[in-house]
């Protein structure tokens, strides 16, 4: 929750529920399942720019970058690699 949240939390006596709409999935959701910064920067880059700041966990899990155009995830690489030695 940040500071003006909370400041308005307090000054009204409201509770805030701290949720998001998924910009992917349009599910509302809690902030706790938000994709934060739990995947790489260029996983990340790709899933903002396809759907916004405001995607769920499982949908950036789910982020297929292939179908979003241009990015290349290295990791697949590798496992291509490992799977043809």
């Amino acid at each position: 929750m940040n500071a003006l949240t909370e400041k308005f939390r307090i000054a009204t006596g409201k509770v805030v529920a701290p949720v998001f709409t998924c910009g992917c999935c349009k599910d509302v959701t809690a902030f706790e399942d938000h994709m934060s910064d739990d995947f790489g920067a260029e996983h990340t880059r790709a899933v903002r720019a396809a759907y916004g700041f405001n995607v769920c966990h499982a949908c950036a899990d789910d982020f297929e970058p292939a179908k979003a155009g241009e990015y290349n995830n290295p990791d697949e690489t590798h496992d291509l690699r490992a799977e043809e030695a």
